[in-house]
């Protein structure tokens, strides 16, 4: 069974399938929570929808009107905003740059320039930002730090 909730633009689906057709033809992106509080980030693309995990997305970047899903070794593109993943992928993902949005958990290092990302990719930072993704940093991995 698929409970469907509609809230601030996007829809939250429980116990959803991996993946199924849609009869309109609307491109976007919807964010899932399943009970087991895995994320999960809808992407139409036409009328076929497809469900893909938080965690493999790398980080996220904006052409225009499209947004760009960067995997280990490929990229998905469909038409949203960064604004709106911004919001809901928080606190796993942080937005470095006005076109860029990273996951936390696959940064390798990074200078005052640029994140080093898992996949061998590099990010520009923002020097607006850079400040505050350092303390964010610094206190969400404090505990490793001495």
């Amino acid at each position: 069974m698929v409970h469907i909730q509609r809230g601030s633009g996007a829809f939250f689906i429980v116990n959803a399938v991996c993946r199924f057709t849609v009869a309109d033809q609307n491109t976007g992106v919807n964010i899932l929570k399943k009970q087991t509080k895995e994320l999960k980030i809808m992407v139409k693309q036409g009328t076929t929808v497809h469900f893909i995990e938080a965690k493999d997305v790398i980080y996220i970047e904006s052409i225009g009107r499209k947004v760009i899903l960067h995997f280990m070794d490929s990229t998905t593109e469909y038409y949203d905003t960064l604004k709106s993943l911004s919001e809901t992928l928080q606190p796993g993902f942080y937005r470095i740059h006005r076109a860029y949005l990273i996951n936390l958990s696959h940064i390798k290092y990074y200078t005052k320039r640029e994140v080093h990302m898992s996949n061998g990719e590099t990010v520009l930072i923002s020097k607006y930002r850079l400040p505050e993704f350092r303390k964010m940093l610094e206190e969400k991995y404090s505990h490793l730090i001495q």
